[in-house]
């Protein structure tokens, strides 16, 4: 699923892992350079995560952000990560 800032590729979770929370990977874009960039990538994406129930998806999911990840306020990060989790369980 596609946000403005990141985007989500989702796969079923097994019934063994089913009780457990969910797998998240999360890889920065191509255009994020520099080791200081993606790590902050990381860090704003996992804070952003940790303000959703994850466990409400039945899902695995890879999270690949964009560059625009880096300039955007944090709340429109949260929003867009809300908005591309909704889409997935239509």
């Amino acid at each position: 699923m596609d946000g403005a800032h990141i985007a989500i590729v989702a796969a079923p979770r097994s019934r063994a892992a089913a009780a457990g929370r969910p797998r998240v990977g999360i890889i920065p874009g191509r255009g994020l350079r520099g080791a200081v960039e993606r790590n902050r990538v990381r860090r704003r994406i996992r804070a952003a995560l940790g303000t959703v129930d994850l466990a409400a998806n039945a899902v695995d999911m890879i999270v690949i952000a964009r560059s625009s990840v880096c300039d955007v306020a944090f709340a429109a990060l949260c929003d867009d990560l809300r908005g591309a989790l909704g889409r997935i369980g239509r």
